[in-house]
């Protein structure tokens, strides 16, 4: 005994007793129509975009590879550095009962020596105020050098930025000098325009006519003399900058100099330091 189906009237029922869709199925055939209209609506975006993956594809790979060779490169560094370091330690360990007895021999002669010129203790406190003496005079030649050395450090910064003031003002200056030609190329940018406007006005095509008139721009037209006004005061300041510049620059290679002859002056005294010593010992009553 069959099942009794109920349907919508004027609705067909197929012989296996199911309700096909409205419209006969013809539903699915234009979803599938549809469907194969979007995928292929536009096979050129389509390329376009798969080109971009591509390109954005291979620089990730590229730059992948790079961060690759990198660290391949890091590696072999730090395992050279790993096997440098173990050679240098192993070779100190090695070495050191032989500096440590070396070093003790050193401390032992001093000590035995001490009381050998004990004979002459009553001069030792010249012989050490004399060695003092001499080694202030390093210290501070050391202590000049390091203030010169930040001066000179200092000016050469201002000096820096004096020289950008120069060019931003120097700058300034050519702008108005170059007034005249600015302005006429000005005028013959907008006159060309307007001979393309007219060109596309006689097509008829008044969109286009009007876009580009909006590009249209009257350029202001200053007076002779606020020109001449710009002018002076552009190059005043042009040439106060300029000599803000020598200024510095005569301070700077002075204090170059000084320097210079203050590394100089440190070399000798501490080059000829222990005969220099020695000497005055010589001459010590």
């Amino acid at each position: 005994m069959s099942e009794n189906v109920e349907t919508n009237p004027g609705q067909k029922v197929d012989p296996q007793g199911q309700t096909p869709p409205e419209g006969g199925g013809q539903d699915t055939g234009q979803g599938l129509a549809q469907g194969q209209e979007n995928v292929n609506d536009d096979p050129g975006k389509k390329l376009t975009e798969l080109a971009d993956a591509l390109k954005k594809s291979q620089e990730t790979i590229e730059t992948q590879q790079k961060a690759k060779d990198r660290y391949n490169a890091d590696l072999n560094e730090l395992k050279g550095l790993a096997a440098e370091i173990e050679q240098i330690v192993a070779g100190y360990e090695k070495a050191l009962p032989d500096l440590n007895q070396r070093r003790e021999n050193i401390e032992i002669y001093k000590n035995c020596k001490s009381k050998e010129l004990e004979n002459i203790k009553d001069k030792w406190e010249k012989i050490i105020t004399i060695r003092k003496n001499y080694d202030d005079k390093i210290t501070k030649l050391k202590s000049d050098i390091g203030e010169k050395t930040k001066k000179y450090d200092d000016n050469l910064k201002k000096l820096a930025g004096l020289r950008d003031k120069v060019a931003k003002n120097k700058s300034k200056y050519e702008e108005y000098k170059n007034s005249q030609k600015a302005l006429e190329a000005s005028l013959k940018s907008m006159e060309d325009l307007t001979k393309e406007i007219n060109k596309e006005v006689e097509g008829k095509k008044y969109y286009r006519a009007y876009g580009l008139l909006l590009d249209v721009t009257t350029p202001e037209i200053k007076g002779k003399d606020t020109l001449a006004k710009e002018l002076k005061e552009a190059w005043t300041d042009l040439f106060a900058a300029k000599e803000e510049v020598r200024t510095c620059e005569g301070d700077t290679d002075w204090l170059k100099i000084r320097l210079e002859a203050d590394k100089n002056s440190l070399l000798e005294l501490e080059k000829n330091r222990r005969a220099d010593i020695l000497k005055a010992l010589d001459a010590l009553k």
